[in-house]
């Protein structure tokens, strides 16, 4: 999700890599799109309202669950107050050169490494 050229993380409150800092994300629930689940859990875990504007890229990943597909969405904010739930810290709006240093999941760090380049 970005805002005034300024890509939204959070910083996460739960395990795994609690304290680190990522893109706003979950699972998808029975019933619900992929599309669906990004701006539910967005909302959910930032109190944000977003748009889907486009995809950016499909992950496979493997962590202590198994192997699992990961959908980056890119995004813009349309509403809602910011606010952190029980599953976040903290919540940062961060322009390319203000990155926090602790950013966690490969994808994530892929992800943000084409954004800084102009690529996304």
């Amino acid at each position: 999700i970005e805002q005034d050229g300024r890509a939204l993380l959070i910083k996460r409150a739960i395990r795994p890599a609690k304290g680190s800092w990522c893109f706003p994300g979950g699972f998808v629930e029975v019933g619900e799109t992929p599309q669906q689940a990004a701006i539910r859990e967005c909302k959910e875990e930032t109190g944000l309202d977003v748009e889907i504007t486009g995809l950016i890229d499909v992950f496979y990943y493997e962590d202590y669950r198994g192997g699992g597909v990961l959908i980056m969405y890119k995004g813009k904010v349309v509403g809602g107050q910011a606010r952190a739930d029980n599953e976040v810290a903290e919540i940062g709006f961060f322009g390319p050169d203000e990155l926090p240093e602790n950013i966690v999941f490969d994808s994530n760090i892929k992800t943000l490494a084409r954004w800084r380049e102009g690529k996304i």
